[in-house]
């Protein structure tokens, strides 16, 4: 007993992935992010604003 899929099946995944795209993608484009480079003036915003910060740490070796 194996999963069978039939070509109705793939259409409604493709047609949902188009949906899904097409609502989410002009807010998601229109999505800014405010780049801090001063951890404490980030944390500080973050608390006057009562949001989250997210940090990136990269190194080259």
């Amino acid at each position: 007993m194996g999963i069978t899929t039939t070509r109705t099946s793939w259409r409604k995944w493709i047609f949902t992935g188009v949906l899904v795209f097409l609502v989410l993608g002009p807010g998601c484009a229109r999505a800014q992010v405010a780049w801090v480079s001063d951890f404490d003036e980030a944390l500080n915003q973050a608390a006057v604003k009562e949001q989250f910060i997210v940090l990136d740490i990269s190194a080259s070796w």
